[in-house]
């Protein structure tokens, strides 16, 4: 069963939302973050290369930085996906 909560690491930090959920949700949403990460994926190569080619806008740049925080944002939530998928189905 899922719910959405809120946290605060600390009290001098924003509250973050969360999702918690079952093993076996996890494994159906999986392929879900996966996909999503592909495209993250992809938009973070566009922008890098934009990057290194040297020829970045300001506005390119700022994109740049927030493709790479999306790219590593999903790969951490799929990260932790499988380490929870992995650690119950050892039951």
């Amino acid at each position: 069963m899922a719910f959405i909560g809120e946290s605060r690491i600390d009290k001098d930090k924003p509250w973050s939302v969360y999702l918690c959920l079952s093993a076996s949700e996890c494994k159906s949403l999986l392929p879900v973050v996966e996909k999503v990460l592909a495209k993250a994926e992809k938009r973070y190569e566009h922008f890098r290369d934009v990057m290194d080619g040297g020829e970045a806008t300001n506005r390119q740049q700022t994109l740049f930085f927030e493709a790479e925080e999306d790219r590593d944002n999903l790969e951490s939530t799929k990260n932790q996906m499988l380490k929870y998928i992995d650690y119950y189905s050892h039951d």
